[in-house]
């Protein structure tokens, strides 16, 4: 989460509730109600991933303010009494439509990967489920499919 720490994100305005998020059969159940953020987070002056968060109500109000100035997963890795039990991401390569090409500042049909994030507390709710969008030029995949050693990693 450290990385996560120094991002900088410039909140966009919502225009109305989004509703429950769409959670697949290993996502965990749905919170009571959801606080909608949709942010372009930058790193120095570069615009590199763009942020649609459903973050459950409870948990966004338990400190509204540190939610509307910083990144909202790790606030909610480190707040306490909250007990996470999974957190997932799966990835797909894109490439960006035309809102997405002028909030990156890439052109329309650049590269882009396409992560979506669930967080699930201890009760089996899914508390945090993100939608994010980064710049092709800015992800790197690395995956150790053997290690010499024939430690498993």
């Amino acid at each position: 989460m450290g990385t996560l720490k120094q991002n900088v994100p410039k909140f966009m305005p919502v225009s109305a509730p989004i509703g429950v998020p769409r959670l697949g059969p290993d996502e965990g159940r749905p919170a009571a109600e959801y606080v909608f953020l949709r942010s372009v987070q930058y790193r120095g002056e570069r615009a590199y991933s763009v942020v649609s968060v459903q973050l459950a109500k409870d948990i966004y109000e338990r400190d509204p303010q540190a939610y509307r100035r910083h990144a909202t997963l790790p606030i909610v890795a480190e707040m306490k009494g909250v007990r996470i039990a999974s957190a997932r991401q799966t990835l797909v390569i894109g490439s960006a439509d035309p809102e997405i090409a002028g909030l990156l500042g890439v052109p329309l049909n650049a590269p882009t990967a396409e992560a979506r994030c669930v967080v699930v507390d201890r009760r089996g709710i899914a508390i945090y489920v993100a939608d994010i969008i980064y710049r092709g030029d800015c992800i790197r995949l690395e995956t150790t499919l053997l290690n010499e050693g024939g430690a498993r990693g």
